[in-house]
């Protein structure tokens, strides 16, 4: 795998440039994708809460994706154009949601809750259907209980009636962490 350092700025919430940072171009069978293995570091010893959770939010990106969060300013040179997908975490482990598919997201959970995974986490094609699934899923919470109800089958220890749940709205992510008997 051939491995660049690619360098630019956080791009705050607001739009404006935020601090310097850095992250990964990466090669990968011939197709280019990001990588951004700080992002995806939640025991950041900065934190109050520490966590030993590691995500794949920023695990072969493309660059529109990249670009939801970053400016690429700094990088000395022009960066190629990432818009392979295929090497992407959710993507090659088939938890993309292209549209809200109750049975999917029962897919995804079922396939955490038997490798005895703390959580489950899918990825929205669009972000109207992140906005969409984040309601339905979380927000209003019915389909969630599904979703849960599922995954016990799976793992008798998951409880069916409460959850919590975070996620990215830059990359489109929802996460629902399992809580235990």
């Amino acid at each position: 795998i051939e491995c660049a350092e690619a360098v630019g700025y956080i791009r705050k919430e607001t739009g404006e440039q935020g601090e310097a940072h850095a992250w990964n171009i990466l090669k990968i069978d011939g197709d280019y994708y990001y990588l951004d293995t700080t992002w995806d570091d939640s025991s950041n010893t900065i934190q109050s809460v520490k966590s030993t959770d590691l995500g794949f939010d920023y695990f072969c990106i493309t660059t529109d994706e990249l670009c939801r969060t970053r400016q690429t300013d700094l990088c000395p040179t022009d960066m190629p154009s990432c818009v392979a997908t295929r090497a992407n975490y959710y993507v090659h482990n088939d938890f993309v949601a292209e549209q809200y598919d109750l049975n999917k997201i029962k897919f995804v959970a079922m396939t955490a809750a038997q490798h005895k995974h703390p959580a489950f986490t899918f990825k929205c094609t669009s972000k109207a259907l992140f906005d969409e699934a984040l309601s339905r899923l979380c927000a209003d919470g019915q389909d969630c209980y599904d979703v849960l109800k599922a995954a016990a089958k799976q793992d008798k220890r998951i409880q069916t009636n409460s959850y919590c749940y975070s996620y990215d709205k830059n990359i489109w992510t929802i996460t629902v962490k399992f809580k235990y008997k």
